[in-house]
């Protein structure tokens, strides 16, 4: 499965007028910020000097976060975004997406639209009645993953997203032992959800969030590309929704508000109770509520996604954190707990304002702005560039599929171009961003090693998908070395010729 995804995302850069098979998010169409609050920490009884703390140990660790938004009390008190990333950026929020469906399946049981937690997936999806090995499971068993299925996470994710019928896979995937009795991270299963949500509402999930969910919440409208649909047109339950960091925290608010949202009671607060009180032991000292981890013993519940995708809320201290990041994590990251427990939960320190700090707020809105700064050009032109500077290098069968490369470096040394200017690399130590017809948008930037190497670095943008490309000429044959750099899931090497 990663060879697949590898050989997208690479071909996406540098193979000309090759686009990835499927519905692929655009995670960076521009949109208005969010319209929440804005206050210093003082105001909200929280400790700017921690919180600026913080980011120089955000700083000092090289963390790889792309954002890091601080609401208390309904406002935003600390927003920080890593360049290139931006406020108006959408992120891929992997499995985050999961506890948005399971949150719409609350607004549907509070529209009247599904009757009962207890009711039969069959009840819903007619396919079901098929299978009698499913009699028993039901939309509660979904919800808190507890479903008997006989799933291999790494297997089974792949097999349905090759399936030319997802529903029908996950119904013909084998009970490994009755409903409610075991739980287990079956990440596809919760599609199953979506399906039951668009047979109930008579609409797409997606349609469903729109004009019961993100509307009420101030948050536009998610088209196909921020949601994208399986083969059969069922909104993807499990993954694949993309949102801001402001739309997420407004998600979390909701929560934090026992689902009242001004004025509107979009979410009963016995949901909300339920949704986030443990119903499943996850077995690693966690629970599980209604597809949200929770923290037994702890007044605080999270939305967890792969790469340092997290949505946290602590209700007793009116907090709501959304991280954006690529780090080597499915779900739980150690450096993201550590933020919020070293720093974060500390910071609260009253529930009434605080006497300003003047100085300890200055240091923190400058870390904010500093992050989002590109850094100080570095440029190293070698004399080799003269030589290279718009050479076409052919490939041989290849694992990422690459047929050739030509690059282009500018005369001031900044930017370089791939296939005739369709990429921009920056050269200065700032990211140049190209947004492709098909696919997510690409960020590259590169640097010098020596007189003949060249290192790239590649994020797609919104996504904890980045990569390190180092490029080595060697007279006619240029050696390329590609691997993934956060999750460390793949590595190639192979040779192109110069045919110019």
């Amino acid at each position: 499965m990663k060879k697949l995804v590898w050989t997208i995302s690479i071909g996406t850069i540098l193979l000309m007028g090759c686009a990835p098979a499927g519905p692929i998010p655009t995670p960076t169409e521009l949109r208005p910020r969010a319209e929440l609050t804005m206050a210093s920490p003082e105001d909200r009884g929280m400790d700017s000097g921690l919180l600026a703390d913080m980011l120089e140990s955000v700083k000092d660790q090289g963390l790889n976060l792309h954002s890091l938004t601080v609401v208390r009390d309904g406002a935003i008190i600390s927003d920080t975004y890593f360049a290139p990333y931006a406020p108006e950026t959408r992120h891929e929020t992997a499995s985050i997406t999961k506890s948005i469906t399971g949150t719409l399946v609350g607004v549907a049981l509070q529209q009247g639209m599904i009757r009962s937690l207890d009711d039969p997936v069959a009840t819903y999806l007619s396919q079901a009645s098929d299978h009698p090995d499913k009699a028993d499971l039901t939309l509660r068993h979904l919800l808190t993953l507890q479903t008997g299925l006989d799933c291999d996470l790494s297997i089974t994710e792949g097999q349905m997203q090759t399936s030319p019928d997802w529903v029908g896979f996950l119904l013909d995937v084998p009970m490994e032992g009755p409903p409610g009795r075991d739980w287990y991270y079956c990440s596809p299963a919760v599609h199953l959800l979506s399906a039951v949500l668009q047979a109930a509402t008579g609409m797409s999930t997606r349609e469903f969030a729109n004009q019961y969910l993100f509307g009420p919440l101030g948050i536009d409208p998610a088209s196909a590309s921020d949601w994208p649909d399986d083969p059969q047109e069922v909104t993807r339950g499990d993954i694949g929704l993309w949102l801001t960091p402001h739309e997420l925290a407004k998600v979390g608010t909701l929560y934090l508000n026992e689902g009242s949202w001004q004025g509107a009671q979009l979410l009963s607060a016995d949901w909300i109770h339920q949704a986030t009180t443990t119903q499943a032991d996850k077995g690693d000292g966690t629970g599980y509520g209604y597809l949200w981890t929770t923290y037994p013993g702890q007044s605080h519940y999270a939305a967890l996604g792969r790469g340092g995708q997290q949505l946290h809320v602590f209700p007793d201290q009116g907090l709501v954190v959304v991280v954006a990041a690529a780090l080597p994590a499915l779900a739980e990251s150690e450096a993201i707990n550590h933020l919020l427990s070293d720093y974060i939960l500390p910071a609260a320190r009253s529930s009434t304002p605080l006497p300003e700090n003047a100085k300890a707020l200055a240091r923190l809105r400058e870390l904010e702005t500093a992050f989002s700064r590109p850094p100080a050009p570095q440029v190293l032109q070698p004399s080799i560039v003269q030589q290279i500077s718009g050479v076409n290098y052919a490939f041989p069968d290849n694992p990422v599929g690459w047929s050739q490369l030509r690059m282009t470096f500018g005369d001031k040394a900044a930017t370089a171009t791939l296939q005739d200017g369709a990429y921009t690399i920056g050269l200065d130590g700032a990211f140049r961003i190209t947004y492709p017809k098909a696919g997510p948008a690409i960020a590259l930037r590169g640097a010098w090693l020596d007189n003949r190497t060249l290192e790239l670095e590649e994020l797609m943008i919104g996504t904890a998908d980045e990569y390190r490309l180092t490029l080595t000429y060697e007279g006619r044959y240029l050696r390329v070395h590609v691997s993934e750099s956060v999750f460390l899931s793949s590595e190639f090497e192979f040779e192109g010729e110069a045919t110019d």
